[in-house]
């Protein structure tokens, strides 16, 4: 008889595709085949989770739950000016090829990865894995993305307070796990992400990790270093970026660096393509090629 670990760890691959990169239509619809590298790298990951705008799921090679162990997840974003339903984007589209507009709802939706992940640590009566469903994703897509209509907050502000309610949310059902298992159960010791982009996915798994940042909890006294964690009642889950690999990145995004009042990073790729400072969130990302 095998004896289950006593430890788990949360292992999460997210797959930014480059602008008018598409898995489900360079892999499925054209002819010939023409997947990017990223779409190639999220099919040979293991993992279960989902193929973002993939509209056949059962044609996607992921992992069941106990092909993964339960600690294997992986998740596609198509790159902008392509469709990707879950976020609100349905369709190509002119503005999303040229000032990758919707990339912020892709970042966010990739955030919210963290929350689906550990909400699929709990069991419904069935004994079935619980899911961020599409709909209340897409309701915290509205609730975090950059809108002057709440109160002039923007983007970043929206973007804590939700993920930082979905957190507490599941704080009763992450603290036996992360502070006393039931017996023949794993404690629960972190998350452990692995980013990857390409073009102007680059560009978004750069502001991936910068917003993410933003989501560890405020240093507890001045001069310290913020802790590598996602807190939540008054328990602390480790993160970390264990990986991050980024090819050719495209920072282009708003209006091009052609007339006065623009620079061609606007929207989501304004002051986020700086990587989080190792002097600050030393050891937050583990390697970066």
């Amino acid at each position: 008889r095998v004896e289950p670990p006593c430890c788990k760890t949360l292992h999460i691959s997210l797959f930014f595709d480059g602008t008018g990169n598409n898995l489900n239509h360079d892999f499925f619809i054209a002819n010939p085949k023409h997947p990017t590298n990223i779409a190639r790298l999220f099919r040979a990951t293991i993992g279960d989770g989902t193929a973002g705008g993939v509209t056949d799921t059962k044609k996607m090679p992921l992992d069941g739950v106990k092909d993964s162990g339960g600690k294997y997840f992986k998740f596609y974003i198509p790159g902008v000016g392509t469709p990707f339903p879950e976020v609100n984007d349905p369709d190509y589209s002119t503005m999303g090829l040229v000032g990758a507009v919707k990339g912020e709802e892709r970042i966010n939706w990739a955030l919210l990865r963290i929350i689906d992940v550990l909400m699929r640590l709990s069991k419904d009566k069935e004994n079935n894995s619980i899911k961020l469903s599409e709909g209340a994703s897409r309701e915290s897509l509205k609730k975090m993305g950059t809108s002057w209509n709440r109160l002039w907050f923007g983007g970043s502000h929206n973007r804590y307070e939700e993920f930082t309610r979905l957190l507490n949310d599941l704080a009763s059902d992450l603290k036996p796990l992360i502070i006393q298992p039931e017996p023949g159960k794993p404690k629960l010791t972190g998350i452990k992400l692995y980013v990857y982009g390409f073009s102007r996915g680059a560009a978004a798994a750069r502001t991936f990790v910068r917003w993410l940042s933003e989501l560890l909890p405020p240093p507890a006294a001045e001069g310290e270093k913020p802790p590598q964690c996602l807190q939540t009642g008054g328990m602390q889950l480790p993160v970390s970026v264990e990986f991050l690999g980024l090819l050719d990145t495209v920072a282009s995004v708003g209006v091009a660096h052609v007339v006065p009042v623009a620079d061609g990073h606007m929207s989501w790729a304004d002051g986020t393509m700086e990587l989080p400072d190792d002097e600050t969130y030393g050891g937050l990302i583990k390697k970066c090629v």
